[in-house]
């Protein structure tokens, strides 16, 4: 018996050696967003009249050129999308597609209000860390410049 574990140690011991040339992969796909109106209340609280309902906010993900709505019952969050009500200003987090360089999401926050979302992934020394963010053709995050993972989207209100 102990000719076997020491036969099993030594198997263990060589079969976990360190290489240099391991590949880590990290995937930063969040993103969070605050929406409110020009009056500057929080339309992801439930509270604001005429707010965004959280169960109606859905991501669609832009892949070869399809579209396809995003949703998984196993999660936890199956749409990718979770809303942190706070009193002081909600958010809302969102996984980004990640399925190229640049890749795009499109988040449907009701039936008649789409935005779109690009993101350009580094694909060198760390790939899949997020390098810039754009919202509707617009740059709102660099990650030469940016430290917050964060934008604030200003929306009329829905009525």
């Amino acid at each position: 018996m102990k000719k076997l574990i020491a036969i099993i140690t030594v198997f263990f011991l060589f079969a976990c050696s360190k290489s240099d040339d391991m590949v880590y992969s990290i995937w930063d796909t969040q993103f969070s967003f605050s929406i409110i109106n020009s009056e500057n209340e929080d339309l992801l609280n439930p509270k604001t009249p005429n707010h965004f309902e959280a169960d109606e906010i859905k991501l669609f993900y832009e892949i070869d050129g399809e579209v396809k709505e995003i949703y998984d019952p196993r999660l936890d969050y199956p749409r990718q999308v979770r809303v942190v009500i706070d009193d002081n200003l909600s958010r809302v987090d969102l996984s980004l597609n990640n399925s190229d360089e640049k890749s795009i999401t499109y988040v449907q926050w009701n039936e008649g209000d789409t935005d779109t979302i690009e993101v350009l992934y580094q694909t060198k020394d760390m790939p899949g860390i997020k390098r810039m963010v754009w919202l509707n053709g617009q740059i709102i995050w660099d990650l030469e410049t940016d430290s917050r993972y964060y934008y604030q989207i200003i929306k009329e209100s829905l009525e």
